[in-house]
């Protein structure tokens, strides 16, 4: 669809709107993804109350690059439809798992569709695909505490056991 150019003015000021209260923003593109599917992705993505768009690339790089956004040009060359999603300062990047999570279960259903990370901009400095991915699968808070916590009992209790069997020994003797 054409946009004339009051429309295109205005989809600007909406970008420059969102990107100036984001204090995140993550792109990323899909490909054989069906409508159920970005239909499903969207639930979760508003079930975490994060705002998903897909943009117009060209309009959005005036935006973002009106904003100060960096590194702004590497984004002419991506095909496909090209998805943003805006953090919040409560919620800058635990959003990003429900991405990987998509995606895991696109490959479990076993469809040749996927989607990919594009890069992401915290406090308007851009990162690159593998270091969004890198932070996408970092575990959360509670499985990391989780973990910390089975590392401490893990010692302390073979302690226990040791003691337990040195008094058996005592007793018996």
């Amino acid at each position: 669809m054409v946009l004339t150019r009051k429309q295109k003015e205005d989809v600007i000021a909406q970008y420059q709107d969102s990107l100036s209260q984001a204090s995140s923003v993550c792109l990323f593109v899909e490909k054989w993804c069906t409508g159920e599917d970005i239909v499903l992705l969207r639930k979760k993505i508003r079930a975490a109350w994060i705002l998903m768009k897909v943009v117009r690339k060209r309009i959005f790089l005036m935006a973002a690059s009106q904003v100060g956004f960096s590194q702004t040009t590497w984004l002419e060359t991506v095909l496909g439809n090209i998805y943003v999603l805006y953090g919040t300062p409560d919620n800058e990047y635990s959003y990003l798992k429900h991405i990987i999570d998509f995606t895991k279960e696109l490959k479990k259903s076993g469809s040749e569709a996927h989607v990919s990370f594009l890069g992401w901009w915290f406090n308007k400095q851009r990162q690159d695909a593998a270091y969004v991915t890198e932070l996408a699968t970092i575990p959360s808070r509670e499985v990391l505490l989780g973990k910390f916590l089975f590392m401490v009992q893990y010692p302390l209790k073979w302690l226990a056991m040791v003691l337990d069997q040195y008094a058996k020994q005592k007793e018996q003797a």
